[in-house]
């Protein structure tokens, strides 16, 4: 997966997560911090990306690496 194709499976894990399309964040934005995610809305995005991107995000990669911060989810993603 490149950059682009994680933002864009993170946008659009978003908007299943929180029923709105229409959410405006930068790549440092932290998606719970900035209030974009409630802990429910968290709980499904987090599974919405699994769906998408095909990997496995345990509580330890989210804590380790930070992965509520959109930047460090992108990174995350392209590995």
């Amino acid at each position: 997966m490149n950059r682009e194709e994680a933002g864009n499976t993170i946008r659009a894990a978003l908007a299943k997560a929180t029923g709105r399309s229409d959410l405006e964040y930068e790549s440092e934005t932290h998606l719970v911090q900035g209030e974009i995610l409630d802990s429910l809305d968290a709980s499904v995005f987090l599974l919405e990306l699994e769906k998408a991107s095909g990997k496995t995000i345990t509580d330890k990669d989210v804590e380790t690496h930070d992965l509520f911060r959109v930047s460090n989810l992108i990174d995350w993603l392209c590995k």
